[in-house]
C-alpha cells in the first residue's frame, strides 16, 4: 500500500483539534503545582462578543458584606465598566471616606515561556514551481516548544503538510491590545523544503495556536 502523506494529514489536524476541545472541557483540578484552586465555576456560552471577558473575581469582604468584581481578560485584571477602584467606606476615626481594599496585580511574564503549542498553518509558498505539482498555498500542521520575548514570539515552528516541511517563527500580539478578532492567530516566516523536488523555499503563513 502506497504511503500517502495528505490522506494522513486532515486525520491528524482533526485529532489535534478534538484533542484541544476535549481537554479544556474538563473541570479545574483543585490544585496546581501544590497551590490550591480559588473555588472555580465554569459558565458556557454559544459566542463571545465585544467587549466580553474571560471571567469574573468575586470578592467579599466577611465584615461589611462588601463584594467586589473584578473582571478577567487575556491574563489582565479589570474593574467593571464605570468602576474605576474599590468601594469606599466610611473610616470610624477620622470620617473620611476610606477604599475598603487596595487592589493590585503582579503580572508574570518570561522571556523565555517552554510548552508545546499545537496548531494549524496556511501559506504562500515562495519560489520557481515550473515543472512541478507543487502549489502556492500551502495548508498544514505545525508544532512549537515554547513562546519567547514574553509571549508575543513562537520559536522553532515546525511545520509539516502533503507538500513538505519546514521551521519557522510567528509572532502573537496579545488581544488585550488588537480586541479578540486575532486572539491565538499569528503571522509567520518558514524555510520550508518540498518533498517533490527537494527546493528550499519561503513560506510566508497565518499560523493558528491552541496554546491556552
Amino acid at each position: 500500500m502506497e504511503f500517502k502523506l495528505e490522506m494522513l494529514l486532515p486525520i491528524g489536524i482533526l485529532i489535534l483539534v478534538s484533542y484541544a476541545v476535549w481537554y479544556n472541557a474538563f473541570d479545574v483540578p483543585a490544585a496546581y503545582n501544590n497551590q490550591i484552586l480559588v473555588e472555580t465555576e465554569t459558565s458556557p456560552h454559544l459566542m463571545r462578543t465585544v467587549g466580553e471577558v474571560d471571567g469574573t473575581i468575586t470578592i467579599k469582604h466577611n465584615a461589611t458584606g462588601e463584594v467586589l468584581d473584578l473582571s478577567v481578560f487575556d491574563n489582565y485584571i479589570l474593574f467593571p465598566p464605570g468602576v474605576s477602584g474599590s468601594k469606599k467606606v466610611k473610616d470610624s476615626v477620622t470620617g473620611e471616606m476610606v477604599d475598603i481594599w487596595d487592589v493590585k496585580f503582579n503580572r508574570d511574564r518570561y522571556l523565555f515561556d517552554p510548552g508545546f503549542d499545537l496548531g494549524t498553518y496556511a501559506g504562500y509558498l515562495s519560489g520557481d514551481k515550473t515543472g512541478t505539482d507543487v502549489k502556492n498555498l500551502d495548508v498544514g500542521a505545525r508544532v512549537s516548544p515554547a513562546r519567547w520575548l514574553y509571549g508575543g514570539v513562537s520559536f522553532p515552528d515546525f511545520l509539516v503538510s502533503n507538500q513538505g516541511f519546514g521551521v519557522g517563527v510567528s509572532v502573537y500580539p496579545e488581544p488585550i491590545h488588537f480586541g479578540n478578532f486575532i486572539d491565538h492567530i499569528g503571522v509567520g516566516y518558514a524555510r520550508f523544503y518540498t518533498f517533490e523536488d527537494n527546493a528550499p523555499r519561503s513560506l510566508f503563513y497565518v499560523g493558528i495556536s491552541t496554546r491556552f
